[in-house]
């Protein structure tokens, strides 16, 4: 079984060759390996809300290794990529978009890498993505993790601020019908922003479905201590606008990197959970999407860590979410939906 989408970068995609000093690095474009830990993540992420820390992770580590492979095991899937439309760089800025931001009352350069660009006019870079697999067992655990990666995250370095979306079709009846047997419309419908976190939420439901009925582990289970897509443990919200719509990629990571981001960030002490000595990543991910009427609107996930050695899971986002809650009921000028998580 082969199915086959054409994937088109919707923001900067920050990623590195096989030689990151090597100059082709860009030319080599979106790379299988990239791809699959990606999709891998997603697994984990809506995995590991189903079956924690059970097992000291046991469990979700075999489950993981029948998905994706293991060192003692192959996958039962292969991914193949290659560039439908010539790969130009451009400069990405890496603090979302912005080469010279205010500090101390000084501009200050900011850092910079090479990307592959998301193009003018919704002509962005296009690649084609092909999986093979060997079992069709493996197709409800992949090809929802796929869906994950596509509609939710980004690819490459900044994912978690807005860089790296990909906006991925299928190209072949045979990939339409599996991914309409699953449920699975890989494209953000036309519609109000309710309806949008509606048909998100019915979705993530029914992935949540495929992934339990892969393992018989059921009842109160330890958390697991990273991202997961669970209600107990994250937040997704969609957020727009309310005066306008955004048309381009530059305007929604504007706007999210100085009206959201930074203003949220202003009210916290530290937005990437630095712990003595220990950074860990930021529980708040930030992307970009587009709707099938060419309008962008942001993604806001954001995770609890359950770590008690860290003392983080009740400070950063308040009890009860409290704080992300009022926060967005600040932003006046926005409107936000939330999605119903699993």
């Amino acid at each position: 079984m082969i199915y086959r989408f054409q994937a088109e970068v919707l923001t900067p995609l920050v990623i590195a060759g096989a030689d990151p000093k090597s100059p082709k690095v860009i030319a080599e474009g979106l790379r299988p390996p990239s791809l699959r830990g990606a999709m891998r993540w997603w697994f984990r992420a809506m995995m590991g809300g189903i079956v924690g820390a059970d097992n000291n992770y046991k469990t979700l580590r075999d489950l993981e290794g029948e998905a994706f492979g293991s060192t003692t095991a192959s996958a039962a899937w292969q991914v193949r990529t290659r560039p439908s439309s010539a790969v130009t760089p451009q400069t990405a800025h890496l603090r979302m978009n912005d080469p010279t931001p205010i500090h101390k009352g000084k501009r200050t350069l900011r850092p910079a890498r090479d990307a592959i660009g998301p193009g003018v006019k919704f002509k962005g870079v296009k690649f084609k993505v092909e999986l093979s697999f060997a079992r069709a067992d493996a197709v409800p655990l992949v090809l929802p993790s796929l869906w994950l990666f596509s509609m939710l995250g980004g690819l490459g370095n900044r994912a978690r601020r807005g860089f790296g979306s990909l906006t991925l079709a299928p190209v072949d009846e045979q990939t339409k019908q599996a991914a309409q047997e699953l449920s699975l419309d890989f494209s953000y419908p036309a519609t109000s922003l309710a309806n949008i976190a509606m048909h998100l939420g019915n979705t993530l439901t029914k992935i949540h479905g495929y992934f339990s009925s892969y393992t018989t582990v059921k009842g109160s289970l330890p958390p697991a201590e990273f991202f997961t897509l669970s209600r107990s443990r994250a937040k997704l919200y969609l957020l727009k606008p309310l005066s306008k719509s955004w048309s381009t990629w530059n305007e929604a990571m504007d706007d999210l990197r100085c009206d959201v981001y930074r203003s949220f960030k202003g009210n916290l002490s530290s937005i990437g959970l630095a712990v003595g000595q220990k950074r860990l990543a930021s529980p708040l991910l930030i992307q970009i999407k587009r709707s099938a009427q060419k309008e962008y609107f942001g993604v806001l996930l954001a995770g609890q860590y359950s770590n008690p050695h860290l003392n983080i899971e009740k400070s950063y986002f308040g009890q009860g979410w409290a704080e992300l809650d009022d926060f967005l009921n600040w932003l006046a000028s926005y409107e936000h939906q939330e999605v119903t998580l699993p």
